[in-house]
């Protein structure tokens, strides 16, 4: 489900964006610290989740949930 995007998340998708951010953290102090942030923030989430909340979210949002829940 695509909470925060336009694009259909699919497995190609969460792929493509776990490469490029490991690809960014590499050589991206502050995107890494960043990133670390929001793992910490959103730690009961699976990886891929985390990825797609660091990329699409608002910095300022604390908590997501799919939409059943809410």
């Amino acid at each position: 489900m695509a909470l925060f995007q336009s694009e259909a998340v699919t497995p190609h998708t969460l792929a493509r964006e776990r490469e490029g951010l490991m690809r960014e953290l590499r050589f991206n102090r502050t995107r890494f610290i960043d990133f670390l942030g929001t793992m910490a923030r959103h730690y009961r989430q699976p990886l891929d989740r985390q990825i797609s909340i660091f990329f699409h979210a608002p910095q300022s949002g604390t908590a997501y949930a799919d939409v059943p829940l809410w």
